[in-house]
C-alpha cells in the first residue's frame, strides 16, 4: 500500500456538500448516503502480516499517522518529507521485492 486512505468515511464526513475536484475541476457532492457507503465497505479487522505500508510524512492529502496506526503489526516504512504523490518510489522497490518474495 502506498499512502494508503484510512477511515475514508471520517475523513469525508467534514467535507459535506458540495465539491470540487481540485485536480480535474469535476464537481462532486458528499451527502450522508455516500458516507455510509465508505463506512459499510470499510474493513475493521485486516491480516497485517500480509501488508508492506509504504508513507511519507509530507503527504498533503492524508494524514500518515492513521494509516500507520490502521496498520500497525505491518511492514511499515515511514519516509520523512515527500508527498502524496510518494517521491523516489523507485528507492523502495528492493523492500518491495523483499515483501513479497
Amino acid at each position: 500500500m502506498i499512502n494508503p486512505a484510512v477511515w475514508a468515511y471520517k475523513i469525508f464526513k467534514n467535507d459535506m456538500g458540495s465539491n470540487e475536484n481540485l485536480n480535474t475541476g469535476e464537481k462532486y457532492f458528499i451527502d450522508d448516503l455516500w458516507v455510509q457507503s465508505l463506512k459499510d465497505i470499510f474493513i475493521e479487522n485486516i491480516t497485517v502480516k500480509n501488508y508492506l505500508v509504504l508513507l511519507q510524512t509530507g503527504d498533503q492529502t492524508l494524514n500518515y499517522k492513521f494509516a500507520k496506526q490502521y496498520f500497525e503489526g505491518s511492514n511499515i516504512i515511514v519516509d520523512e518529507g515527500g508527498s502524496h504523490s510518494f517521491e523516489n518510489l523507485e528507492l523502495k522497490i528492493p523492500e518491495m521485492l523483499l515483501h513479497f518474495s
